[in-house]
């Protein structure tokens, strides 16, 4: 996937049930993107997957606060990155409980 704009945004940020991440990009097949959620240690916490329908669209993936392993995880600042074709992008979040 190759990002537009690169907009990357969640949304509520903090939050303390659910946050939504959102971002653009144009794709020129059915390519799957992740967004991978990382603790402040730089650990992998979960990885959430956003299907396209081809073509420039904005998508929405949620986040529930869980793991992989469907354990919620400790309030905390946490790091969400988008990988693309050619860039990373990465922002923070809070959650708070």
């Amino acid at each position: 996937p190759e990002a537009v704009n690169a907009p990357i945004i969640c949304n509520p940020n903090p939050f303390s049930s659910t946050t939504t991440i959102s971002f653009s990009r144009k794709l020129n097949s059915h390519e799957l993107s992740q967004i991978k959620i990382y603790n402040v240690r730089g650990q992998l916490v979960n990885t959430l997957a956003a299907f396209p329908n081809g073509g420039l669209e904005t998508s929405n993936v949620v986040w529930d606060g869980k793991d992989e392993n469907g354990n919620e995880v400790k309030s905390g600042v946490y790091f969400y990155k988008l990988d693309t074709k050619n860039d990373t992008f990465i922002n923070k979040l809070i959650l708070l409980k």
